[in-house]
């Protein structure tokens, strides 16, 4: 698994959920992403931005992609959704998931900009019948405050022989949530989440 590739995903979702201090007001409801063979909801008023994979540049596809959805109001709440997906042909069997969500943290850390803390034990569920791994922590970046929750996930995608590798992330501002009410956030988001297989 290329574990560069996570360390890039998570990384631009910490700086793109801290950095944006545009005043929206708090959402209302929910609204449906349904494209390149996933399907999930995220809050309706949020600023949204998709992309391509690793390319910023290009457009999303089946093959990879980055969607987020964030919500600001003021400069205190922060609210972020984070969706990537990409194939990735070379997962062995040895390769864990357990192995990759540490992987991440461990090169989040070396960024002098982000500061972690409060990192929690991986926890693990099943969406679909597959395993889902994810994590929480607290950190500070360049003087903001954010809780955070992201989990990977691994399917096989039969149409192309591969695999499809997803990270799914969310934000928030410290002080909005405590850990409690990021993770239930996070749980409700990942209840509303359909993966290709």
């Amino acid at each position: 698994m290329n574990n560069r590739l996570l360390i890039g995903f998570t990384l631009i979702t910490i700086i793109t959920g801290i950095n944006v201090y545009n005043n929206q007001e708090n959402y209302s409801g929910t609204t449906e992403f349904n494209k390149y063979g996933l399907s999930f909801r995220y809050p309706t008023n949020a600023m949204t931005w998709e992309t391509g994979h690793p390319d910023y540049s290009s457009p999303a596809s089946d093959f990879s992609g980055r969607f987020s959805a964030t919500t600001v109001s003021g400069e205190e709440y922060i609210e972020q959704v984070l969706v990537i997906w990409t194939v990735i042909r070379d997962f062995q069997t040895n390769d864990t998931l357990e192995d990759a969500i540490w992987d991440v943290l461990d090169d989040i850390s070396l960024d002098p900009n982000i500061i972690l803390e409060n990192v929690s034990e991986t926890k693990t569920l099943t969406i679909d019948g597959y395993e889902l791994i994810y994590i929480y922590f607290e950190g500070t970046q360049i003087g903001g405050r954010f809780n955070t929750i992201f989990g990977i996930m691994i399917i096989p995608w039969e149409s192309l022989r591969s695999n499809r590798g997803y990270i799914l992330g969310y934000v928030g501002s410290e002080g909005v949530f405590s850990e409690a009410e990021i993770e239930e956030q996070y749980l409700d988001f990942l209840d509303s989440f359909k993966p290709v297989s």
